[in-house]
C-alpha cells in the first residue's frame, strides 16, 4: 500500500522540480547563445571574398552553416518550450 506524500515532501519535490527547470532553462539559454555565435562566425567567414577561391571550402562551409542554423532553431524551440513552462507555473 502506497501512502500519499506529506505536504512537506510535496513542497520539497516541487522546489526540486523548479530548481531543475531553472537549471535547464539557463543551460538552454547558454546553448542558444553559443550556437548563435557559431552561426554568426560562419556567416562572417562567408563574407570574406577570398573564401570563394576554394570551392570545396565553400561547400563545407555551406554544410556547416546549415547544420548550425538547424541546431540553433532546435535549441531556440526548446528554449521557447521551457520559457512557456516556467511562465505557466
Amino acid at each position: 500500500m502506497t501512502r500519499a506524500p506529506t505536504p512537506e515532501a510535496s513542497e520539497r519535490e516541487e522546489r526540486i522540480r523548479k530548481e531543475r527547470e531553472a537549471r535547464d532553462l539557463t543551460a538552454c539559454e547558454r546553448e542558444v547563445a553559443r550556437l548563435d555565435a557559431e552561426r554568426a562566425r560562419l556567416e562572417r567567414e562567408f563574407a570574406d571574398p577570398h573564401i570563394y577561391d576554394d570551392r570545396s571550402r565553400v561547400e563545407a562551409l555551406e554544410r556547416e552553416l546549415e547544420a548550425a542554423r538547424t541546431a540553433l532553431d532546435t535549441a531556440f524551440e526548446r528554449w521557447e518550450r521551457l520559457t512557456a513552462l516556467a511562465a505557466a507555473r
